[in-house]
């Protein structure tokens, strides 16, 4: 159990773990690219009201507060 716990936190197994799941979202998904900026725009877009207004609370816990 230690050795699979090491491999994990080693950085060939982070690796392996990224690998693993870009192949998934390929494979099984049928996703044929990772967008980063799509997925950016649609995590920005969970913090618009229904008016499409940007919410000045929830983006500063979310996205600023953890860089702090």
């Amino acid at each position: 159990m230690k050795q699979v716990v090491a491999f994990i936190t080693s950085s060939n197994g982070v690796l392996c773990i990224l690998l693993v799941v870009v192949l998934f979202i390929r494979c099984v998904l049928k996703i044929k690219y990772l967008s980063i900026k799509d997925i950016v725009i649609n995590h920005v877009n969970c913090f618009r009201n229904p008016q499409g207004k940007l919410l000045f609370v929830p983006v500063f816990m979310y996205i600023v507060l953890p860089f702090l």
